[in-house]
């Protein structure tokens, strides 16, 4: 009776022990976000029963419903469309697998309305922007790499929404400094639509920016660009500036031609280049018309200087006009301009502290004879910022439609660029960016 009691519990035993052998279990924990956004990614990481990090060359990720709304790359998982995704997620030790799965909602990009704010160490300044339909382009300068100067023109597309106003979408870089010639250094763009040819190939949109060779971003002249497509690429016409400033004449520490500012004024290809004039006498308006049909031969017109008397505000014995942006309102036949107040405040930076706009018959610009003048509108000054933050105020643009024509003279819409004061900020060259102003 013993022996067979024995016998027993051997056997027992050693089912007990091969049970345990086949049955050996594996077990993970990992946590998945709840909720992601298109554009989004995550990565999965995961433990083992004893809390150990388990290789990811044990883990691997499947999609068992949603597979058109995420992207699976080893153990990334982007967000691709809106919608519900579940994910079967393996862990393989040697011969034993566990699998579990996880769901989580992939959501749209939330809309964010108005002027787009730059990312950190980036800066938005210089902008142009023209409103096509219910699009707008607005051109401008930034940094292509973060914490860095190293100007190159970029541009947005709005979208507008009723009752919320534009949206833009992500930057596009269109225009880049060349590595040699007269544009090492670029900034300040402005954009019309019309009818252009360059090199026997026709475009429908023409860029006019300001360049130099010189690091310390003086003795600017000014160049243009062609394209059929706002937010792709950008052809430069020819090797050399439109309009080309004499340094050896004018003298190389001034910034010459810079801030230019195009008006279509045919709306087809006859076109008014604006621009700022500085050299030792000071910073004056100045304008150039050429026809732009054939753009492989450029025919300007003489240098006519903008008229600069009537009643602008100026902290110069002569009154100056600079870094201004024109439209053109051909129903009434008069220019519309918003421009830097002068002079420089000597605090870094060293940009204006107002802007100003204004208006003039367009005959006056014809006329060596003269006339009444600017009129100015209205002066806009830090007291006109939000909460009165901002006591620089520079480098404006006038809202137009998309052939640099005013929209309209009893709402005018203005772009313009703000900054910190070196005083607050160390950076405030990344702080710059923009605000807009209603005048009606």
């Amino acid at each position: 009776m013993k022996k067979l009691f024995l016998v027993f519990s051997l056997l027992f035993t050693g089912l007990v022990l091969v049970a345990c052998n086949n049955q050996t279990k594996i077990d993970f924990t990992t946590t998945i976000p709840t909720e992601l956004t298109v554009g989004q990614s995550f990565t999965v990481v995961a433990k083992d029963s004893k809390d150990v990090d388990i290789a990811s060359a044990k883990l691997s990720i499947t999609v068992k419903t949603g597979d058109s709304l995420v992207t699976v790359s080893g153990l990334t998982i982007t967000g691709v469309n809106p919608g519900t995704v579940t994910i079967t997620i393996t862990f393989s030790d040697k011969n034993t697998t566990k699998s579990k799965d996880f769901s989580f909602t992939v959501k749209a990009v939330p809309v964010t309305y108005g002027l787009p704010v730059p990312a950190t160490g980036y800066y938005m300044k210089d902008a142009d922007i023209i409103q096509e339909g219910t699009s707008r382009y607005l051109v401008y300068t930034t940094n292509s790499a973060a914490g860095e100067e190293d100007n190159v023109i970029a541009l947005r597309k709005g979208t507008f929404s009723a009752g919320n106003g534009y949206s833009y979408g992500a930057e596009n870089i269109v225009l880049a400094p060349s590595t040699s010639g007269w544009d090492q250094y670029i900034s300040s763009p402005s954009i019309v639509k019309g009818n252009f040819t360059y090199n026997s190939t026709n475009y429908t949109y023409l860029m006019a920016y300001q360049g130099t060779d010189r690091a310390n971003e003086t003795s600017f002249s000014i160049g243009l660009a062609v394209s059929n497509n706002p937010e792709g690429s950008w052809v430069k016409v020819g090797s050399t500036p439109v309009v080309e400033y004499n340094r050896t004449v004018y003298g190389e520490s001034y910034n010459g031609y810079y801030a230019p500012s195009l008006v279509n004024l045919n709306k087809q290809s006859l076109i008014r280049l604006f621009f700022t004039w500085a050299d030792a006498y000071g910073h004056f308006a100045y304008f150039v018309d050429f026809d732009a049909a054939n753009l492989s031969n450029i025919e300007l017109s003489g240098f006519a200087m903008a008229p600069n008397n009537g009643n602008l505000s100026t902290g110069e014995d002569v009154t100056m006009i600079p870094n201004a942006d024109f439209a053109y309102d051909a129903v009434n036949h008069m220019f519309y301009m918003v421009k830097d107040y002068s002079p420089t405040p000597s605090r870094e930076p060293r940009v204006a502290t107002r802007i100003e706009l204004a208006s003039i018959a367009e005959a006056e610009l014809y006329s060596a004879v003269p006339g009444l003048g600017w009129s100015s509108l209205k002066l806009f000054d830090m007291f006109d910022t939000p909460d009165t933050q901002y006591e620089r105020l520079y480098s404006a643009t006038l809202i137009s439609d998309e052939y640099g024509h005013l929209i309209s003279n009893t709402l005018i819409e203005i772009v313009y660029t703000v900054s910190d004061l070196q005083a607050d900020n160390v950076d405030y060259v990344f702080s710059q960016k923009l605000l807009s102003f209603i005048y009606e």
